[in-house]
């Protein structure tokens, strides 16, 4: 999904996806269930790439990923220019699942509720089952996240929430305004959880615009500490 957005955003940003093992069904290796096992895959991906200017997305769990991954790069003095994260409150905010409960009729049945971005004609068990490990793994991994309160990110957080998301509230998003001591920006995007892939460009200018005035605010401050 996020490979393709390299076609679509500007040229002067690089778009590096970032994957945990056992993602698709036919991708190797078992899916990683515990938050900070995937944190410790992720910053190995991401630690040859850090003497360049950063900017994260992530989605829905994914967001929390990002976040602590900005966190990461702060201490290691890298540059984050940017964190960007949609369809998920504040990592403050303690989130049960109980969709973990759920055997796989019932969870397929929930996510007719909550995915706007495929028919619930096509939510079958022969279509969704060979995906199910991977967002059981993906609700394991949201589940056994543990916040640690530290000091706002040096960097701009921009959140997006879907105008019709039924998972989570708006004021959850807003609420990331609490982690950063730069500029925050808050933008409400049509559609429900999933209006990453349903409302995919208007995201990505989104994206975009944000991201080139968080550089220019970057190379402004880097240019007022030169002597």
């Amino acid at each position: 999904m996020f490979s393709r957005w390299q076609g679509i955003l500007p040229r002067w940003i690089e778009v590096r996806p970032l994957e945990l093992p056992g993602r698709g069904p036919h991708a190797p290796g078992a899916p990683i269930t515990s938050f900070t096992e995937a944190i410790e895959h992720l910053t190995s991906l991401i630690r040859p790439s850090i003497d360049v200017p950063i900017a994260f997305y992530g989605h829905s769990v994914g967001a929390l990923l990002a976040f602590e991954l900005a966190r990461w790069c702060r201490r290691q003095q890298a540059t984050v220019v940017g964190l960007f994260v949609g369809a998920r409150g504040a990592p403050h905010f303690e989130v049960t699942c109980p969709l973990l409960e759920l055997d796989d009729v019932q969870l397929i049945h929930a996510l007719g509720g909550v995915n706007d971005a495929v028919p619930r004609t096509l939510l079958t068990a022969e279509r969704v089952g060979p995906f199910l490990p991977t967002l059981r793994a993906d609700l394991a991994i949201n589940q056994s996240y543990r916040y640690i309160d530290d000091a706002p990110l040096d960097c701009k957080i921009v959140a997006f929430a879907g105008s019709r998301d039924g998972i989570v509230r708006p004021a959850a998003v807003r609420a990331w305004s609490a982690h950063t001591r730069a500029a925050f920006k808050y933008h409400e995007v049509d559609g429900g959880h999933l209006f990453v892939l349903t409302a995919r460009d208007g995201l990505l200018n989104a994206i975009a615009d944000e991201l080139e005035v968080a550089l220019v605010g970057s190379a402004a401050s880097l240019d007022s500490c030169t002597p």
